[in-house]
């Protein structure tokens, strides 16, 4: 909270929203002048369940008995001028035009229920692919004529299978947590719930050569 001289509190700008399982956290990133003038063009969903296969209504979607476990994760850090108009749009725009390309795609896979390794790589691909394409769409369609844009960081879980896909300078990172149980450590105490991060993405800075 912050106090102006009259006394007056001002909330300070952290927007935040979730249940009992997810949850997602801003905060505006200051850039001087009045608290209560800054812009928060930070953007954020947690749709868990990921219910893509209601998007469009297919029939072919919908005749398989028993729908994927699906979540969809993403961060959207706005930059520049009506960066927040960027990420509003994708934040918005991202989960339908997402799901109706996964919806699509498994209406066609004939090898949905193949848990073959070539096939689970095959898939794989595809999915890569369908993430790369509704990037590429994103950032052909978003208002950043405006001046602005923005970053995205994506987690997209299919069942046991988790896909992570980047854009700019934001990182996403998969962790595993581990509760406590009554086995010893080395020492003889009671083993402690731990949470390791397996996989997390790189930033991609203009430095790098690949995205020069």
């Amino acid at each position: 909270v912050d106090s102006d001289k009259s006394g007056n509190q001002n909330r300070f700008i952290l927007n935040s929203s979730g249940s009992e399982n997810a949850a997602t956290l801003t905060l505006i990133g200051y850039k001087g002048g009045r608290l209560q003038d800054q812009v928060n063009q930070d953007r954020a969903f947690v749709l868990s369940p990921y219910s893509f296969w209601n998007i469009g209504k297919s029939k072919a979607s919908q005749k398989k008995k028993q729908q994927p476990v699906a979540r969809l994760l993403g961060v959207f850090d706005g930059h520049a001028k009506f960066g927040e108009k960027v990420s509003e749009y994708v934040v918005r725009t991202l989960p339908p035009l997402l799901g109706n390309k996964l919806v699509n795609y498994i209406a066609t896979d004939t090898q949905s229920d193949n848990r073959d390794a070539s096939a689970m790589e095959a898939r794989d691909r595809n999915i890569v692919k369908i993430l790369h394409d509704t990037f590429v769409e994103l950032d052909a369609s978003a208002p950043a004529h405006l001046s602005g844009g923005c970053t995205a960081s994506l987690v997209l879980q299919l069942d046991s299978q988790v896909y992570v896909a980047n854009a700019g300078d934001s990182r996403s990172f998969v962790a595993v947590h581990f509760n406590s149980h009554a086995a010893t450590d080395k020492d003889g105490g009671e083993q402690e719930a731990v949470t390791k991060i397996v996989f997390a993405t790189r930033e991609d800075k203009p430095h790098l050569g690949e995205e020069q």
